[in-house]
């Protein structure tokens, strides 16, 4: 059985193909999302970082009051997918996507232009990003636009799932979202991270914060890019 929880309204697409090649799965989103008010002033001056499919509909919807960001605002992008949905929406000028934000920093350190980059973001911020701030060789702003709030406990139906060690792969695609999973398994619950478990991570950035959680023994695999496509070719090659 395949473990996922990622809000339901991100994935289905994945929900449809899964069903349709009959792998047995179990959602149980661990997180959820409140869009907020948006009320920061545009600045020609910053660079614009978008790394999530929420802040893209945040700005959605406030597409009249930031008319000029879209049109003239620069843009940085992490995901091939939020850069197509930004340009379905109208933004002109996004100067450069990254498959993660290990490619954002590691392109920060080449780059000594962009001196100052604004995070359309949530309350719950990326931990390379902060390290970025930290370093200050970059002015990092970031700007909630949406609040993620987590699940406080396991369902009774996931505990005995995870007890009755039903769970042969779980896909991670927020690291934030997995880590809280973690820590709220109970002692018992906690069977389920035996070493045949396999865990499919989005991005490298998710398998290197789930080792420290996990070990380093747990199998750990990373999709080749960070899209939908990559973790289900991880899932075909498992051979269900």
């Amino acid at each position: 059985m395949i473990l996922i929880i990622r809000p339901k309204s991100e994935i289905q697409d994945l929900i449809k193909i899964l069903e349709k090649k009959k792998y047995s799965y179990f959602l149980e989103p661990f997180s959820y999302f409140r869009k907020l008010k948006m009320t920061f002033d545009y600045d020609p001056n910053h660079y614009y970082l978008v790394s999530s499919n929420q802040s893209v509909l945040s700005l959605k919807k406030n597409l009249k009051k930031y008319k000029k960001l879209i049109k003239e605002g620069n843009f940085l992008v992490i995901g091939e997918k939020i850069k197509k949905e930004l340009n379905l929406m109208g933004v002109r000028k996004i100067k450069k996507t990254f498959s993660d934000s290990y490619g954002l920093e590691q392109y920060l350190k080449k780059n000594k232009k962009i001196t100052c980059i604004n995070h359309l973001t949530s309350n719950v911020s990326n931990e390379v990003l902060k390290k970025i701030k930290k370093a200050g060789k970059t002015k990092i702003i970031f700007t909630i636009i949406y609040k993620t709030y987590f699940k406080k406990n396991l369902s009774s139906k996931l505990k005995k799932i995870l007890i009755n060690q039903k769970v042969s792969v779980m896909l991670h695609y927020s690291l934030k979202s997995s880590e809280v999973f973690l820590r709220k398994l109970s002692d018992q619950d906690r069977i389920f991270l035996r070493n045949d478990v396999m865990h499919l991570c989005l991005s490298k950035r998710i398998s290197v914060g789930l080792k420290k959680v996990m070990g380093k023994t747990k199998k750990l695999t990373v999709a080749k890019k960070p899209l939908q496509n990559e973790m289900l070719l991880l899932l075909d090659n498992m051979k269900f």
